[in-house]
């Protein structure tokens, strides 16, 4: 009877450790999906790109990382909505043609200040001396680059489209039945790579910031201001279409 009792707990036993170990599994492969997943959203050139790059080259590694780490309040927000289920309200029409409206209008400003900055003829000579370009004080400057990269990505309305589209299938195809340790994995885990992502950008910026004189100066912020007109453009036409 005690050897009937030993075999059904090593048994029982056994069983327990290969769920722990494919959950376990299971849990590293949706961490590595989620970083994956941040790298790959952070990563292609668009609208936060092209404004990391004006402001970065402008001011700095603070100006770039600033840029960076606000549009992580967009990506978290639109995240947190996906993965709680809240953001099928997102899918309706009229609010992605007001988020779209904003959004539009924030690029139009951005691509005027830019092509403004090609016009002049100056180079960011205050990074020797730290200033920001405009006059404006250092931790006033940060908060305005922190500010615009937060209203970049939450004024983006298609940010959700890529998370009810793909973040909800890459949650879903590691784990079945998810709970609250699983959400919290995948959104340490994105978060964690935009993060990296975002220093890292921040970081080449500034070190090429010493490369520019003041045509190329002229000629990054208008070509970053074409690219916002382009963007703005695309923006435009997708609220366009209804549904």
């Amino acid at each position: 009877m005690a050897g009937h009792h030993a075999q059904n707990y090593r048994a029982v036993c056994g069983c327990g450790a290969r769920v722990c170990g494919a959950g376990g599994r299971r849990v590293t492969g949706l961490v590595l999906a989620a970083f994956g997943l941040g790298l790959a959203l952070c990563a292609p050139p668009g609208v936060v790109f092209a404004e990391t790059v004006r402001r970065g080259l402008g001011r700095g590694f603070r100006a770039a990382l600033g840029v960076q780490m606000g549009s992580l309040v967009g990506d978290g927000t639109w995240a947190a909505l996906a993965l709680g289920g809240a953001a099928l309200l997102a899918q309706q029409w009229l609010l992605r043609l007001v988020l779209g409206a904003v959004g539009v209008t924030l690029l139009l400003y951005l691509a005027w200040k830019a092509l403004r900055d090609a016009w002049r003829p100056h180079a960011p000579a205050e990074r020797a001396a730290g200033t920001p370009l405009g006059g404006a004080t250092a931790p006033a400057a940060v908060r305005g680059d922190f500010a615009i990269g937060a209203a970049l990505s939450l004024s983006n309305p298609f940010n959700i489209v890529f998370w009810l589209g793909v973040g909800g299938g890459v949650l879903s195809a590691h784990v079945a039945e998810p709970y609250a340790v699983h959400y919290l994995a995948f959104f340490g885990s994105f978060l964690a790579a935009c993060v990296v992502w975002g220093t890292l950008m921040a970081a080449l910026v500034a070190y090429g910031r010493r490369f520019l004189d003041g045509y190329l100066f002229r000629v990054v912020n208008a070509v970053c201001g074409l690219a916002l007109l382009y963007f703005a453009a695309g923006l435009f036409e997708q609220l366009l279409i209804p549904g």
